[in-house]
Formats: structure tokens, C-alpha cells, sequence
């Protein structure tokens, strides 16, 4: 599912796609594996590196982050993801199937300045 999301005024395109139990997101071509469980509608993410991760602890490739995410309609019309409990206003559009521009969780994205 492509997709084009706008948060802080800035607008990234996201593409999100299975990848077995997790997702593999690309948020502006930057590959991203997801994992997401929802446990009584708040998101559970767990965000990595996309590709093979490197053996070792210390491994940035290998690092993740994790965010709890919840949903809710703005005033107006709109939507808020609160991600770890800070409140992000966002646009959410599907591109066309004909776009060949690239790609995920955008909020959490532009929340933590990737």
C-alpha cells in the first residue's frame, strides 16, 4: 500500500507491504522493519533497519525503537496519532497504483526526526 502522509507540515511517502508476521515500510525510500501488535486499540510498534542486520550488540543497523501509538479524529475531520502519549496531527492519502514513489509509519517517523 503506497500512501502519501503529511505531519508538521511536511508531507513523506510511504510505502508499507507484509513481510511474514511484520511489515516492511519505506518512508521516503528509507526501509523500515515493522512489527505491530494492538493490544486494546493502542499499537504496540517495534521499528528496525531494513536488510540484514549485522551480528554483534552493538550494531546500529541492528538497533530498535519502540513506540506505543494510539488513533483518534481531530475537531476537524482530521486524524491525531499520539505517539508515546505526544499528539501528532496527520493527512493520510493513498497514492495512485500508477506512482512509482516510495515509502512507513510515517508518525512515528517524523515524531523521532528520521
Amino acid at each position: 500500500m503506497k500512501l502519501h502522509v503529511t505531519a508538521a507540515g511536511r508531507t513523506r511517502a510511504v510505502d508499507i507491504s507484509r513481510n511474514g508476521d511484520t511489515f516492511l515500510v519505506s518512508l521516503d525510500g528509507r526501509q523500515h522493519n515493522v512489527d505491530v501488535k494492538v493490544i486494546d486499540s493502542v499499537w504496540s510498534v517495534l521499528i528496525g533497519r531494513g536488510g540484514p542486520a549485522k551480528a554483534g550488540p552493538n550494531d546500529p543497523e541492528g538497533a530498535k525503537r519502540s513506540h506505543e501509538v494510539a488513533f483518534s479524529s481531530s475537531a476537524e475531520g482530521g486524524m491525531t496519532v499520539h505517539i508515546d502519549g505526544v499528539p501528532v496531527e496527520v493527512s493520510i492519502s493513498r497514492m495512485p497504483a500508477s506512482s512509482a514513489a516510495s515509502t512507513v509509519s510515517i508518525a512515528v517517523a517524523s515524531s523521532s526526526g528520521a
